[in-house]
């Protein structure tokens, strides 16, 4: 059984990263963010496990939670 492409658009992408659209732009520029696919003249798109892989490589790198997490 295959598993078939999932894919999400810049606002769900946003929403999913927390991320601002010209931020997502900026770093998929630099090569620290998923690129995206292009469907047609004016459709992009990414695929959903670029994003959670990506997500997932981010909250790996972080300290999670913060050692100074509770501050009281």
């Amino acid at each position: 059984m295959t598993v078939k492409p999932f894919y999400l658009t810049i606002k769900e992408v946003s929403n999913m990263t927390a991320l601002g659209k010209s931020s997502i732009y900026r770093m998929e520029q630099k090569r620290r963010f998923p690129k995206r696919l292009t469907i047609n003249k004016s459709r992009v798109v990414w695929l959903y496990s670029d994003i959670y892989a990506w997500c997932d490589i981010v909250k790996q790198l972080q300290e999670y939670p913060p050692e100074n997490h509770y501050t009281f």
